[in-house]
């Protein structure tokens, strides 16, 4: 039978599905030997009894091969095929081509093509392709336009006359409603099928974070994070990122941190880790969340950092009220530290050594010198204290002063000043002095006055008054001097503890004999004048 003849039997077999089978009639008797096939149905032969006609014309010439319609399939596409009835593109009447997604995610739409290509030269009729079975997909759109109908509530859609070499285009938009696979199967009316699956899949995510419970302000606060896709299919744009809480920043100084995990394959996790630190001491609550495309969203189990932080106070007992004495008498200086903070402080102390007293001792293990003395007080327990004392001996009068300094690590530092009043007795010592006891009378004869404080406290107003006899005079002095009620008095100022004045001046005699030269010293602070003589005796050339 000619090509022509079994196109034209499949718009017959359209109208009259089931006609019979090859080699029978419909009552399924066999057909006498003068009946023969004559046309092609989707579904097998049609028979019936041949009838004298005439001569059939001539087929027509084959016509040229004709490309059938050929879509693009995308780099994320799929495609299937199939020639109707034989499965043979070359011996096959119509093609059927689905193309559809390669994934797609549960209860979202999806673009569905059917190309539905006429291989035959001849026109074809009353074209139908009818999908028998549709598992975990339905049809929520399409041009043209589905029908559903039968028992199993089969869709159809009624192409009609199909041109030779022409294809036309089922444009659906389809939907998985569950996770797993999506299928179904299409035919032509004929007896053969095409039939296709779609893996359908829905990612998931999750995240979980951990942090350090326990710090201070000066620790870095470690939190470690996994993100991991827990669904099927993979999971794109996934995000970690949170604001943190008032108080707390990243190592850098921000507020807020976002990691991007890019795109997880099922099953697949990535961790991160961040430092944190914070600016003060208290309980700090860090949430964690992650986003990703089409809306996926998880919260990880908020985690709690307890921050802490010792603070150290100190006070300084000193000795009240003025000490009178000598020099050398003991000064002792107490210090008490206390950590008011929540967390334990590694404490030091030390105290300025002061600059009119010298070191004696320090208890509880303190070293002291020159440089002042310092303490190891240990680790001191929130809440505890430990006092300490230092003694020195005062080398002058006056303020003895010192300040005590602790710290710790994590600790602000902190001080408290101390100081005692040494008050010191007063002292002065002179001398008149000349070299040669013997002297010519009318010769320039030296002598040599000096003033020593031998007390602990400056001497101010120092002076010397000289008591010459007459027949001695006064020639000269670079000392400052002057005559007052006929008394020679040298001016002599202030004098440091410690300190000696001297200085010389001349004087002769008119006469011979013995004559006494006397210094009388006052100053300020002592009531009594300190006198001292010098007796020298003059005779003639």
């Amino acid at each position: 039978m000619n090509t022509f003849g079994k196109l034209f039997g499949l718009a017959a077999l359209a109208a009259t599905v089931g006609t019979g089978l090859m080699g029978c009639k419909a009552d399924g008797k066999r057909l006498p030997t003068d009946e023969s096939p004559t046309r092609v149905g989707a579904y097998g032969y049609y028979w019936r009894k041949e009838q004298p006609k005439a001569a059939p014309a001539p087929a027509p010439a084959p016509a040229a091969k004709v490309d059938p319609c050929n879509p693009v399939i995308g780099p994320d596409m799929m495609t299937t095929k199939q020639g109707f009835p034989t499965g043979d593109m070359a011996s096959s009447h119509v093609m059927l081509q689905e193309v559809f997604p390669s994934m797609v995610k549960a209860n979202s739409n999806f673009p569905y093509k059917i190309y539905v290509s006429n291989l035959t030269n001849a026109t074809l009729s009353n074209v139908m392709v009818t999908a028998t079975s549709m598992q975990n997909r339905s049809i929520v759109s399409s041009n043209p336009q589905a029908t559903t109908s039968g028992p199993n509530g089969e869709t159809r859609w009624f192409i009609g006359d199909l041109a030779p070499g022409k294809c036309a285009v089922i444009d659906a938009t389809a939907k998985a409603n569950a996770v797993g696979n999506s299928s179904t199967c299409l035919t032509v009316s004929y007896a053969n099928s095409l039939c296709s699956n779609v893996q359908v899949v829905q990612p998931a995510i999750a995240l979980t974070h951990k942090v350090t419970p326990n710090a201070t302000v000066c620790d870095a606060i470690n939190a470690t994070f996994e993100v991991k896709n827990t669904g099927s299919g993979p999971a794109t744009n996934v995000v970690v990122t949170e604001n943190l809480p008032a108080g707390m920043t990243t190592m850098d100084g921000a507020t807020s941190y976002t990691f991007n995990a890019g795109t997880l394959a099922q099953g697949q996790s990535k961790p991160f880790s961040l430092g944190l630190k914070t600016t003060k001491p208290g309980t700090y609550v860090i949430p964690s969340k992650v986003t990703a495309d089409d809306g996926l969203f998880a919260q990880s189990e908020p985690q709690t950092v307890k921050v802490t932080q010792p603070a150290l106070k100190i006070a300084a007992e000193c000795p009240q009220g003025a000490l009178v004495g000598r020099t050398g008498r003991p000064i002792t200086f107490k210090f008490t530290v206390t950590n008011t903070g929540d967390a334990p402080a590694n404490t030091t102390l030390s105290a300025s050594a002061p600059s009119n007293a010298t070191f004696i001792s320090a208890d509880n293990g303190g070293a002291g010198g020159a440089g002042g003395t310092s303490w190891n007080l240990g680790s001191l327990a929130p809440g505890a204290s430990k006092t300490v004392s230092m003694t020195v001996n005062a080398t002058a009068g006056g303020p003895v002063a010192t300040t005590a300094t602790a710290s710790a690590p994590c600790s602000a530092t902190v001080t408290a000043p101390c100081s005692a009043t040494m008050q010191g007795l007063p002292d002065l010592g002179t001398l008149v002095s000349d070299v040669d006891g013997v002297v010519y009378v009318g010769d320039n004869h030296e002598y040599t006055c000096q003033v020593m404080n031998q007390g602990m406290v400056p001497l101010t107003n120092v002076k010397m008054t000289m008591e010459i006899p007459s027949a001695i005079t006064f020639v000269s002095s670079a000392q400052p001097n002057k005559m007052e009620n006929g008394k020679l008095t040298f001016e002599v100022g202030t004098i440091a503890v410690g300190q000696t004045v001297t200085w010389k001046f001349l004087a002769k005699a008119s006469s011979p004999g013995e004559h006494l030269i006397s210094g009388i010293t006052t100053c300020s602070e002592l009531k009594t004048p300190v006198r001292d003589d010098e007796l020298t005796n003059y005779v003639n050339k």
